[in-house]
């Protein structure tokens, strides 16, 4: 099986082709011009390089969010066009999963992928031996600290991935639950790559899944719907 994937959810734009359970290619783009600019050229520099036309594809995915309202939207809807256009399905990935994903096969380990949502706010999950252990939210970050300080957290059995909120910090850069491991930025962030892993996954329980069923993940409201509820922006 083929797969073609993006992650604009974030700063960072990716887009990969895996095939079989292994990765293919892979194209990381820093922010430099938006991702309605740079990510369709991607997905055809990495098809010319993998020497490959999109009739060859045998299914879609893409990052659904949290993150970045545009930049979301702007994935889901190049990969339901593609899916569209190549009849082929297509499956959305929550970006906190696919920040947890490498982590989840870790024993004991709580896993919890973070992302800034802004006025004390984070999106965060968590995950346990592989099962989600606290729903997907944007959590306010003195609520999630305390709810993780609850749970039964060993020494090096909470990983913290992502965004690093001060609440979880004392002021020396402490952290204050003890058992806290924090990933390297650099094997924090959501890419192409993990979401293709997932769909394949995903995409062999259902073959058939349908492009339409491709929807944001948000877990905030836009500016534009509390703009348009009457509600301050």
């Amino acid at each position: 099986m083929l797969i073609l994937a993006c992650d604009t959810s974030g700063p960072q734009a990716s887009v990969a082709l895996w095939s079989d359970g292994e990765l293919a290619a892979e194209i990381v783009i820093q922010r430099s011009q938006p991702h309605a600019v740079t990510l369709l050229p991607a997905v055809e520099d990495l098809l010319d390089r993998c020497d490959l036309g999109p009739t060859e594809i045998d299914g879609f995915a893409c990052a659904t969010g949290p993150g970045s309202f545009t930049g979301i939207r702007i994935g889901i809807s190049s990969i339901k066009a593609m899916a569209y256009g190549t009849g082929c399905p297509a499956v959305g990935v929550s970006t906190l999963e696919a920040m947890a994903w490498p982590y989840l096969r870790c024993p004991d380990m709580i896993v919890l992928p973070m992302l800034d949502a802004r006025n004390q706010r984070v999106f965060a999950g968590a995950w346990l031996n592989g099962e989600p252990l606290l729903p997907e939210d944007a959590w306010q970050t003195s609520d999630l600290a305390g709810t993780i300080a609850d749970l039964p957290v060993r020494p090096g059995s909470l990983l913290l991935v992502g965004h690093r909120p001060e609440t979880f910090f004392d002021a020396s850069g402490q952290a204050v639950i003890p058992g806290t491991i924090v990933a390297p930025e650099a094997l924090s962030q959501s890419r192409a790559s993990v979401i293709a892993e997932i769909a394949e996954i995903r995409l062999r329980e259902d073959p058939s899944a349908s492009p339409h069923l491709l929807l944001p993940q948000y877990l905030v409201v836009s500016q534009a719907e509390r703009r348009s509820a009457g509600g301050r922006s």
